[in-house]
């Protein structure tokens, strides 16, 4: 079956099976700042082009809050001591008037990991999305040469998003937002895990992605 619009190249049967954590590769993780319908926390790593997401950290209320996202994940990768490196979105970066004066998500995030040694990988500023989405579709197509994509079977929320996430008028996300009949919270249903993946792909594959733009 065939993805949604925004990753017109994603297909369960080509990009989904078993890829099991590798306690002897570094871990790459990527962040979406967005707490509803959790804290989205994806986790990569990538061996000879192969480029594994092994699993991810899905939250709810009321435990979708940095800490306790980087709480489960120092309880299932906290062993890890090849290398840590850290992707999300780079407007996290701004000091946040819902924290304390001088913090930000990033630096957040430095202090719960700490014991790992995290190297954050967030650029200056965000890739275009339009750009970052056909990048990305090309991977999924196999057009970036030496790589290919592949999701674990059990990152269903990852997966769901991947195939539903559509675009707008613009093409870029489109940020429809639902309303949860149970607790009466708005928020946008999709797309959460597709900024997380886009936030680490365009970096980690840096160069091919320059190539992609000088066409």
């Amino acid at each position: 079956r065939t993805g949604g619009e925004f990753l017109k190249q994603f297909k369960t049967e080509k990009h989904v099976g078993n890829f099991e954590y590798n306690p002897g590769l570094p871990l790459h993780i990527s962040f979406d700042e967005n707490v509803l319908p959790y804290l989205t926390l994806l986790i990569f790593q990538s061996e000879n082009g192969l480029i594994r997401q092994v699993d991810e950290i899905c939250l709810k209320d009321p435990l979708n809050t940095l800490k306790d996202t980087c709480l489960e994940f120092v309880e299932r990768y906290g062993s890890n001591m090849q290398g840590l490196f850290i992707y999300g979105d780079s407007t996290s970066k701004k000091s946040d008037t819902k924290l304390q004066k001088g913090q930000n998500f990033y630096l957040l995030i430095k202090q719960y990991l700490i014991k790992q040694k995290p190297i954050f990988r967030v650029p200056k500023s965000n890739p275009s999305v339009i750009m970052a989405r056909n990048f990305v579709n090309d991977l999924l197509a196999g057009d970036i040469v030496g790589y290919k994509f592949s999701v674990d079977s059990k990152c269903r929320n990852s997966i769901n998003d991947y195939q539903y996430t559509t675009e707008d008028e613009d093409g870029k996300i489109n940020k429809k937002v639902i309303r949860d009949k149970v607790t009466g919270q708005s928020f946008q249903e999709y797309g959460h895990h597709v900024d997380a993946s886009k936030y680490f792909l365009v970096v980690y594959l840096q160069e091919q992605y320059k190539k992609f733009l000088k066409g």
